[in-house]
């Protein structure tokens, strides 16, 4: 079976496409440490583990060119409603949403059509906890950053 240039071309965008979007939640580089403030830009939850970042850029999610912001990975054994009230506490003034057990938190309108759970979110500045995918008694925690 003979298969055209386009039909290449497609499936080595959507297999990009995936390897991309995985390197982004899934990398889990050596050197593993504790986050600081500094280094995040934001409050960090007390212990929060480094696991893992991104530097940003341009990506193809869902057939949509997205530029997506640097991100810091950090995780930790606390539960996640403790984890949450952390958020809540410092962040008072910020928008917070829970979709499908995930919370996101991030500035600007409460009334402003935004969904953080859907590619847009990973463009702006927030933060999203979420069980951890490999064990989930883990807190997972993405810090998408404002480019500095």
């Amino acid at each position: 079976m003979k298969m055209k240039k386009t039909s290449i071309w497609i499936v080595l965008a959507v297999v990009g496409a995936a390897l991309a979007l995985g390197y982004v939640f899934l990398r889990r580089p050596s050197g593993e440490h504790i986050l600081t403030e500094k280094e995040v830009g934001l409050p960090v939850y007390p212990g929060l583990r480094g696991v893992g970042g991104f530097s940003g850029g341009m990506m193809e999610i869902q057939g949509e060119e997205v530029s997506i912001l640097p991100v810091i990975h950090g995780d930790t054994a606390d539960p996640l409603e403790k984890v949450v009230a952390f958020y809540s506490e410092k962040f008072p003034e910020w928008n917070r949403r829970e979709v499908d057990g995930n919370y996101f938190f991030w500035p600007g309108d409460p009334d402003e059509d935004f969904n953080p759970a859907a590619p847009e979110g990973l463009t702006r500045l927030s933060i999203h906890l979420k069980p951890s995918l490999e064990d989930p008694k883990r807190v997972g925690v993405a810090y998408f950053q404002n480019p500095r």
